[in-house]
């Protein structure tokens, strides 16, 4: 899509989403309306009529035609020029207040009733993404294709949601009130020239979707499940892509576990392979990894130079995560420490021997870890977590998940049933960031060697867990966004993650079609961004701090800020 048609939708939804702009613009259109037929009468009445008039003349004889007043000082007029005239202004005039009632009186009414949010868009979109639904997870999708300036519809059925999110958003998204289930909604939003479609959605409602909009459009489909047993079934119903949030959520907590595993066992298991896709972004030949550092491990203490990821590996890390905080770009003399992760980019065939030869650490004692939620996603923690041998208690307030300790996680007693003293683990998984806070505030004050992996629903409370005593954290709606993203390719850019705490994105472009060579230097100084990677004909290249030429075909991965990003991909 052009830079000219961006503008004229962006002008279009901004004024079909502002009753203050619609008025101002009706009322200009309506004055200048008036002036023209002034100024026309003024002219042409002593042309046709061989008398002269002045311009307050003229205004009295509109303004008493267009409100049809008509005292009749002027007629009956000796030429048809001049009536043909009156009958243009008095046309206007009934359209004129026909359109004061509409954009004045019917809103002051609907507004006194209930407000009625947009139903259908204000043009017809090609190649945008249709969203069902909003939630956390949705918002940071949002966020996300915003910067690639992908055109994105929000389809809510809930009326009162619809209006705040409308009001909230516009211009930028599209967001449409409607039934999930009917066609006219779909027809509303343009499924049928949808460039993907997504539905986060309660998985029944989104099997019958997808069984309704397969019959009018070949639309790629994904959707996102909590419900894992249900995912064959919203396959069946036409669903293309299928994402699990607990599968992915279980895959990271069950990483930090795995690290302390024998790699012995490891090395006859698919399971340290399994998660590691599970939790990382692959493009290409290229890599992004998220690899905490655990208690015990031998990375600790060591520099980044002395690990020599970039040789060894072809991996370099461009960020660490410090309990919460960001150091960017750390130097070879970065020391390593206990519950920091590191954010590395590198070739993908070498992620599973490092991780093997550099950050496992063998424990020589059995491993017990406590599992407070066992809902879906702790059964799956659980069951990994079991295979690997290590022993598992698991704490819930609901009797139904049979969970080895019944009651609430945050509670001293329950923790100490449990086990927490003598543990090794904690992963504090429940929907309740307060009851996740909490706990985490008790466990650590219980047992000061455990390591607790925390999960967070709302990004606010990333760091107060940490603060609370939690060594790693992981915010929910970031991780499910970062997978979907994984799926979403719009022209030819992609965000691979989004360090929301710190408002900065890592992003691939390619198919790179500008046939001038540009450099990553010229990039760096014409966008503000930093050119981490570059992908030439499968070779995986790092800058670092040497300009390094660029050519079409090229795969370039950039960091920055979300403005930085638009610019980087407006530049290339």
């Amino acid at each position: 899509m052009n830079i000219f048609k961006k503008l004229i939708i962006r002008v279009r939804t901004r004024i079909t989403h502002s009753y203050r702009l619609q008025l101002i613009l009706y009322m200009t259109a309506f004055f200048l309306v008036i002036l023209s037929y002034v100024l026309i009468f003024w002219y042409y009445y002593p042309i046709y009529e061989g008398q002269n008039v002045s311009l307050m003349k003229s205004l009295l004889f509109v303004m008493e035609t267009i409100t049809t007043v008509g005292y009749g000082e002027f007629v009956p007029f000796k030429t048809d020029e001049m009536a043909f005239v009156a009958i243009m202004i008095m046309t206007s005039g009934i359209v004129a207040f026909f359109g004061i009632i509409n954009i004045l009186i019917t809103p002051m009414i609907q507004s006194r009733i209930r407000p009625v949010p947009p139903q259908k868009l204000p043009f017809s979109p090609r190649d945008h993404v249709v969203i069902f639904g909003y939630s956390r997870v949705i918002q940071e999708v949002i966020d996300n294709l915003k910067v690639i300036g992908t055109t994105v519809v929000l389809i809510e059925a809930d009326r009162d949601q619809a209006l705040q999110l409308a009001s909230k958003m516009a211009p930028e998204i599209h967001v449409i009130w409607g039934d999930y289930h009917e066609e006219k909604t779909w027809k509303a939003a343009g499924v049928a020239q949808a460039g993907y479609i997504i539905l986060f959605l309660e998985e029944r409602i989104s099997a019958r979707v997808t069984l309704g909009i397969k019959k009018i459009s070949s639309t790629e489909i994904i959707a996102v499940i909590t419900d894992n047993s249900l995912e064959k079934y919203l396959k069946i119903c036409g669903a293309d892509q299928v994402i699990s949030t607990k599968d992915i959520l279980g895959a990271i907590t069950a990483l930090h576990a795995l690290l302390n595993i024998d790699p012995a066992i490891l090395a006859d298991s698919d399971l340290m392979k399994d998660v590691l896709t599970k939790t990382s972004t692959v493009l290409g030949s290229c890599q992004i990894t998220r690899i905490p550092v655990i208690r015990k491990s031998r990375a600790i203490g060591k520099t980044l130079g002395e690990l020599c990821l970039p040789e060894e590996y072809q991996f370099r890390s461009f960020a660490v995560l410090d309990k919460g905080d960001v150091v960017l770009f750390p130097s070879d003399s970065y020391i390593v420490k206990e519950s920091t992760v590191l954010i590395l980019l590198g070739d993908n065939s070498n992620l599973f021997r490092m991780v093997m030869e550099q950050f496992i650490t063998p424990h020589k004692k059995q491993l017990t870890a406590i599992i407070a939620g066992y809902g879906d996603m702790g059964v799956m923690i659980g069951r990994d977590l079991t295979k690997l041998g290590i022993s598992t208690r698991t704490i819930d307030a609901d009797a139904s998940s049979h969970p080895t300790v019944l009651g609430s996680a945050e509670k001293e007693e329950i923790l100490i049933e449990a086990g927490v003293k003598n543990a090794h683990f904690l992963l504090v998984v429940t929907n309740d960031d307060d009851i996740n806070l909490f706990t985490t505030l008790m466990a650590r004050e219980l047992n000061p060697d455990l390591t607790i992996f925390c999960r967070a629903n709302d990004p606010e409370s990333v760091s107060w867990m940490y603060q609370a005593g939690a060594d790693y954290v992981i915010n929910v709606p970031t991780i499910i966004a970062q997978a979907l993203g994984r799926l979403i390719l719009y022209d030819s850019s992609q965000v691979l993650m989004n360090m929301r705490g710190q408002n900065l994105l890592i992003v691939r472009y390619h198919d790179i079609k500008k046939t001038e060579v540009s450099s990553t230097d010229a990039i760096r100084a014409a966008t503000g961004s930093v050119v981490i990677a570059v992908d030439h004909a499968g070779a995986l290249i790092f800058p670092g701090d040497r300009d390094h030429m660029i050519v079409p075909g090229d795969a370039v991965y950039a960091f920055g800020t979300p403005d930085q990003i638009s610019r980087f991909i407006d530049y290339l």
